[in-house]
């Protein structure tokens, strides 16, 4: 039972993430719009335990924001994502040429 609840969000912390991120995305962007997604990560993987979800109009980037752990500093992942998305544009010819079509890969920067 206790393991199934901490696999489950929190839809108070999900609203506490849109409502920290709908200020910072409208200060800090001129193209971004505030999605109303909301990334849970019980497990680790990312820096936050709850991000908003944000999307560049011009690039199409999709980017995280989210309340530093450490400082709860209000950050965001715009250029680790717009690496990434540069990155996969650059090499994705390749890997399809010398993998197959059919090959699944993600590109991450940390």
């Amino acid at each position: 039972m206790a393991f199934n609840q901490s696999m489950q969000s929190d839809p108070d912390e999900e609203a506490k993430a849109i409502q920290l991120a709908e200020p910072y995305v409208a200060e800090c962007f001129d193209n971004a719009e505030l999605k109303r997604e909301v990334t849970f990560d019980n497990m680790g993987n990312f820096p936050f335990e709850y991000a908003a979800t944000s999307v560049d109009s011009v690039t199409g980037t999709e980017f995280f924001v989210y309340a530093d752990e450490t400082t709860g500093e209000v950050v965001d992942t715009f250029l680790a994502s717009k690496w990434e998305d540069d990155v996969t544009d650059v090499i994705e010819d390749s890997v399809m040429t010398w993998f197959g079509s059919d090959v699944t890969y993600d590109v991450f920067l940390r």
